[in-house]
């Protein structure tokens, strides 16, 4: 039933007068007695009965009357509580997001979907310089974000982390290296090689250096060579002297342009996970909470566990 119809007829038999109920509601004449008269076929029953000043209700009006008066401030109770709601879930929500890549645009372009459908939060992206991830993470801790996403490997102090994607990191080389025939390698065995990473300050190279730092494998300045374009990274591999951390996504990726390379397993091993980070015991209101748990069930929707199976 259409509770605006219902509203309708309680203003036209407060009223007795159809002009003036529909003066009073602010619509035609021609709409109330419309409306009215759906009401009638929808119960199949009449009524009003015109009279010289107006309208006369019938006894069965005067039994609705009440009826639906009830229905009616029940209908504004639960619209009062449904527009609380919405007030509380309203909001601005700041998402961080490290450098300008594809990850970075596809959560700029999950937040827009939300957005689309969310009219009253309010999502701006901030891009922060991949090279410089701590600025990432400082504007988290001081509230300038609400979360952003980053690599990390386990546990970062001080940040509450949801995990988007894992992977493994092995060891990529080339036909020639000797390394080539392995199976498995130890991270300590390729300590006389250049190691190629993505960037001098990236979060993914600093993760991987600090990873080997800590099992007693600091690679020598003068071996880390840093490069992020495949064809560079396909010809360096292609030399018995360089190997690439790499997961099976990148290899995959690489399959056709550094051929005859193979990505072997390393240990210990070496798990990466692309996560959204908020500020450990951040009060989220309830935008920021809908809208972070949105972003998570969309990416792993997208990114399911990709750990390598060598």
């Amino acid at each position: 039933m259409n509770t605006e119809r219902l509203r309708y007829f309680v203003e036209t038999y407060r009223q007795g007068n159809l002009y003036k109920a529909a003066d009073s509601i602010g619509i035609t004449h021609q709409g109330i007695s419309h409306s009215i008269r759906q009401l009638e076929k929808h119960y199949g029953v009449m009524l009003f009965s015109r009279t010289s000043s107006g309208v006369s209700p019938t006894q069965f009006a005067d039994s609705l009357y009440d009826k639906a008066v009830k229905i009616l401030a029940e209908e504004e109770d639960i619209e009062r509580i449904a527009q609380n709601f919405r007030d509380s879930a309203g909001g601005e929500v700041k998402i961080g997001l490290l450098g300008d890549n594809l990850l970075s645009h596809m959560v700029k372009l999950a937040g827009d979907d939300f957005a689309a459908v969310h009219p009253d939060v309010d999502i701006s992206t901030v891009f922060f310089d991949e090279e410089n991830p701590k600025a990432e993470l400082q504007s988290i801790q001081d509230g300038s974000i609400d979360f952003g996403w980053m690599f990390n490997c386990g546990d970062i102090e001080g940040f509450d982390s949801y995990a988007l994607r894992t992977t493994q990191i092995g060891i990529l080389v080339g036909p020639n290296s000797p390394l080539y025939d392995h199976d498995e390698v130890e991270w300590s065995e390729i300590l006389p090689y250049n190691l190629i990473l993505p960037g001098k300050n990236d979060m993914y190279s600093l993760l991987v250096e600090r990873f080997l730092a800590s099992h007693g494998c600091q690679v020598p300045p003068e071996n880390k060579v840093f490069s992020n374009d495949t064809f560079t990274v396909c010809h360096l591999v292609e030399d018995k002297n360089y190997v690439m951390s790499s997961n099976s996504s990148y290899y995959a990726s690489m399959k056709a342009l550094c051929r005859g390379s193979k990505l072997i397993a390393a240990k210990p091993r070496l798990n990466m996970s692309i996560s959204f980070l908020v500020r450990k015991g951040a009060s989220l209101n309830d935008a920021q909470r809908s809208v972070l748990n949105y972003m998570v069930d969309y990416f792993k929707g997208n990114f399911e566990d990709n750990s390598i199976g060598f």
